[in-house]
């Protein structure tokens, strides 16, 4: 069964891309300013950067980790 995501909630949390099929993506971060079913958009910098959530991995970077 397949989870549903809640679009939206990834909107203004800082995050890093941690695995991607595409290499260049990898430790891409930076605070997400929209979220689609199946994308978000990036601002690192001045730049805004689309990607896929289906091809990448991520980890938030506003969790404490405790590992």
């Amino acid at each position: 069964m397949k989870q549903k995501q809640l679009i939206g909630a990834l909107i203004g949390k800082f995050i890093k891309v941690v695995y991607s099929k595409n290499k260049s993506l990898i430790d891409v971060q930076g605070k997400v300013i929209d979220e689609t079913e199946d994308t978000i958009i990036i601002q690192e910098g001045k730049k805004q950067i689309r990607i896929i959530k289906s091809q990448v991995k991520i980890k938030n970077e506003n969790q404490n980790n405790w590992n």
